[in-house]
């Protein structure tokens, strides 16, 4: 056996007791929250400005958790909405096996996502994640509402003759239908 103090020399100095690292370099970590009244991507852009004067040359930032998941994910909310609106014609479409009446129908979605964003608006709400996902449901919403109508309007709710060959719009396209 050899003893550890052949080999080595211990000392005692002063350091830091923890040297992060980010990315493979030593890094300064900042934590911080958005100011009342702002949203978390106004903070992210203000950060960025603020680091892009003052940062020296050689120095650089980056995002870590929410903030990074917030850049990586910016304006996939128009990317969801556009499939919503896809998959909502191809579910009518199939529903009613004809292409243009789901041309007819999906004509109320504007109007109904036109209405969200004004009152949104207007009270001074924040276009978060969760109005997002409400639009989507709005697109739905809208959907059975003006089938109902168009379904109100049309004489499908009667029993077609034989020799009529009028298409009668499906049964379960979501209305609540009083006995």
């Amino acid at each position: 056996m050899v003893p550890l103090t052949a080999l080595v020399k211990t000392t005692y100095v002063t350091g830091p007791d923890l040297m992060p690292h980010f990315n493979g370099l030593p890094a300064a970590k900042i934590i911080g929250s958005q100011a009342p009244g702002f949203s978390s991507g106004q903070a992210i852009a203000a950060m960025e400005e603020v680091g892009q004067k003052i940062l020296p040359a050689g120095y650089q930032f980056a995002w870590s958790g929410l903030s990074y998941d917030e850049k990586r994910a910016g304006g996939t909310s128009t990317v969801a909405f556009m499939f919503g609106l896809i998959f909502v014609f191809l579910v009518l479409a199939a529903q009613y096996e004809s292409w243009t009446l789901p041309g007819a129908v999906m004509t109320a979605v504007p109007f109904g996502v036109l209405g969200a964003l004004v009152f949104n608006w207007m009270r001074g709400l924040d276009n978060d994640v969760y109005f997002q996902i409400g639009l989507l449901v709005l697109i739905d919403s809208v959907r059975r509402t003006r089938c109902c109508a168009c379904r109100r309007r049309s004489n499908c709710g009667r029993k077609a003759s034989r020799s009529s060959t009028r298409r009668c719009w499906p049964a379960n396209d979501g209305c609540v239908r009083s006995s």
